[in-house]
């Protein structure tokens, strides 16, 4: 379709090393003033954590129109999507590009008949009214990270959860 960027998904590659460094440092204020060598082990730490317990097949490079442009990480199980991470590099940021990634995570949900979870910290406020807009609600407050719920299509129809 004409005058509609290009979305496509691929797995990360050896390529992708750099990239996705800058993507790591640039999702968390302050992470750029760390030493190089401790982001990336902070970095490996979190992608060996978030494989061993979820799994490397949900994890995808975002390119927009061939370039690389984010990630997006979710696990998909019998009774739920969780989405891990959603991340842009901040050029990518405020375009609407994160609403279409979760908004394409959320139908394909509601087309398996699944719920999606994932995990905000408070004080990101943008990606919190983002998810709100999407229909997601706390299902439980933490000190630093909400946990958010989004029911698929059918169970709000019938205006409850699941059983």
């Amino acid at each position: 379709m004409p005058g509609v960027p290009a979305l496509r998904f691929r797995a990360p590659e050896d390529r992708d090393a750099g990239f996705l460094r800058d993507l790591f440092t640039s999702a968390a204020p302050g992470r750029d003033l760390l030493p190089p060598a401790l982001l990336e082990m902070q970095q490996q730490a979190q992608h060996q954590q978030w494989s061993e317990l979820w799994g490397g097949n949900g994890n995808v490079v975002v390119e927009f129109d061939d370039v690389p442009a984010g990630r997006i990480w979710t696990a998909w199980r019998t009774r739920d999507v969780r989405v891990l991470d959603i991340a842009l590099l901040p050029e990518f940021r405020g375009a609407g590009l994160g609403g279409r990634l979760l908004g394409d995570v959320c139908e394909a949900a509601d087309l398996a008949g699944l719920d999606v979870r994932l995990n905000v910290a408070r004080d990101n406020i943008a990606a919190l009214a983002l998810y709100q807009r999407n229909g997601f609600v706390t299902e439980e407050a933490g000190a630093v990270f909400l946990s958010l719920l989004r029911w698929h299509e059918s169970a709000r129809a019938r205006g409850h959860r699941p059983s």
